[in-house]
């Protein structure tokens, strides 16, 4: 079976079940294989998104008027 059939096959499934059980360790199922996506950046998006925190907790903000004042 291919995986657009399988998909089907559970949204199927899905779509009849009245049992709130299932639905509850679908939901179990999904939140545990969900990505989390700080994980899917790599060491330099992660040290740029960091480096930003630490500015915003200093209070190191520019203006969004400024900015734009910039580059106009």
């Amino acid at each position: 079976m291919d995986i657009q059939a399988t998909k089907l096959q559970l949204i199927e499934m899905l779509l009849r079940t009245e049992k709130q059980e299932v639905l509850n360790r679908l939901l179990s199922v999904f939140k545990d294989n969900q990505a989390d996506w700080w994980d899917e950046l790599s060491i330099e998006e992660q040290h740029v998104v960091q480096r930003g925190i630490e500015q915003m907790e200093n209070n190191q903000l520019v203006d969004h008027k400024d900015v734009m004042k910039k580059f106009a």
